[in-house]
């Protein structure tokens, strides 16, 4: 009799129905007066930070040995709020991208692509299950090339998984005002997207540019001033932002099948799958802090139930369940 669909946005027992009543009073009412997009949020994120305090313990240790490549990929993070990695080739990134092909040619997630209720027709898109125990190598492969080292410095140790995601773009057609002009996204105050490469990504596949951490800031205070712009996630084109930066440089992130792309992409102005002479295939991981407003302000353990049949270290399976205890699949 507790049963209520609309509340029932994370827990699904019935048990929680209050838990899922104040979770999403809270929610509604921070989205209400930031909208997600963090244009007030300096002080609202602090209170949200301070409401969820307990997230401030439940950090991600180091799942590898510390090198020199991780040092600098964490600091060029900071610096820029964006990095690139060559393909590593080893079994695990061989692996991935024999994975990543597969789930393109799977009939059923060809038949989600390529439907007509897709919201972007130039950027097609499959959210993936890590409840299947099929998919576990999509997690397992966070722990390889110091990734989720990266990841956590760069996070301080505080982040979580939101979700996974095929990205097909055939770069056929604009669209003014979409995501194939220059913006940011208000998912949260900072985020990773960590998008892999399934195949070979060059200026002919609408590939993503970005615009560093330091330039953006620059641009939006400038467009916010302007009143060309009233939030972050306002897209921009490239008249506007060139006529009145000259001097911005744009990064076009490209390279071989199997390399790997981290972009902050609600610190950096960015766009892609503008039109080209050939489709992109990309894996995309999403990455915020457990303190975005997108998320449920409550938490439990969502590590797949399968992994009690994995024989997997104690760290890792403890690793995986806090980056993991946020994660909710919505088809």
């Amino acid at each position: 009799m507790f049963a209520n669909k609309k509340l029932n946005l994370y827990f699904t027992e019935s048990k929680f129905y209050y838990v899922n009543f104040f979770n999403s009073k809270i929610r509604v009412l921070f989205r209400k007066l930031d909208k997600l997009d963090f244009f007030y949020s300096k002080i609202l994120n602090q209170i949200y930070k301070i409401l969820k305090f307990g997230s401030f313990f439940q950090l991600m240790g180091t799942t590898s040995k510390i090198n020199e490549e991780y040092i600098e990929k964490v600091t060029k993070l900071h610096q820029f709020g964006f990095v690139s990695i060559d393909k590593n080739n080893n079994k695990e990134t061989e692996e991935i991208l024999e994975y990543g092909k597969k789930l393109f040619s799977n009939k059923e997630i060809q038949s989600k692509l390529f439907s007509d209720g897709q919201k972007k027709k130039f950027l097609r898109s499959c959210k993936i299950d890590l409840r299947n125990k099929e998919n576990f190598q999509l997690i397992d492969f966070l722990f390889s090339n110091n990734l989720l080292n990266i990841l956590s410095g760069y996070f301080n140790k505080r982040l979580i998984l939101k979700e996974v995601t095929l990205l097909y773009s055939e770069n056929k057609e604009f669209e003014k005002g979409r995501s194939q002009e220059f913006h940011m996204d208000g998912d949260d105050q900072k985020q990773i997207k960590l998008r892999l490469n399934v195949c070979d990504i060059n200026y002919d596949n609408g590939p993503l540019t970005v615009i560093n951490k330091s330039d953006t800031k620059r641009i939006f205070k400038k467009l916010s001033d302007n009143n060309i712009v009233k939030k972050k996630s306002t897209k921009v084109d490239d008249k506007s932002l060139f006529s009145t930066f000259s001097d911005i440089k744009t990064q076009t992130l490209i390279g071989k099948e199997g390399s790997i792309d981290m972009v902050d992409t609600s610190n950096c102005y960015h766009y892609g799958s503008r039109p080209g002479n050939k489709p992109r295939l990309i894996l995309e991981y999403q990455f915020l802090t457990p303190f975005s407003y997108n998320l449920p302000f409550f938490c439990k353990n969502q590590s797949p139930k399968y992994l009690e049949n994995f024989n997997l270290p104690d760290a890792k399976k403890e690793a995986i369940s806090n980056l993991m205890r946020y994660y909710s699949f919505k088809d």
